[in-house]
């Protein structure tokens, strides 16, 4: 039970410093909903045990472990997922300015 203390303080002190970089513009809102996000699950799981208990009776899933580890992984999938979204936007800026760049050049 005192490791489920410890956890909760980790996951509270995680997002509060995922609202000071959110307020910093150092991350994008759909990081900081998907961190809060993951963050509040596991506060509300680890405050109640039973309740993934209860969640994967519900599924089907024989053990909880498994329902944690699909939905860490389910989220893990929807990051990358993210990431690569906007890794592909920058990489459309970056050739944007390029061309802006080169444009300039060949106009002096």
């Amino acid at each position: 039970m005192r490791y489920q203390y410890l956890f909760i303080v980790f996951f509270l002190i995680f997002s509060a410093f995922t609202v000071l970089d959110f307020r910093r513009r150092r991350i994008s809102g759909e990081y900081f909903l998907a961190a809060n996000s993951i963050s509040g699950v596991a506060i509300t799981f680890l405050a109640n045990e039973n309740l993934l208990i209860k969640v994967s009776n519900i599924l089907g899933i024989t053990l909880p472990s498994n329902l944690a580890m699909f939905s860490i992984s389910i989220l893990g999938l929807v990051l990358s997922y993210a990431i690569n979204k906007e890794l592909r936007a920058l990489a459309n800026k970056v050739a944007l300015l390029a061309q802006e760049i080169a444009l300039l050049k060949n106009g002096k």
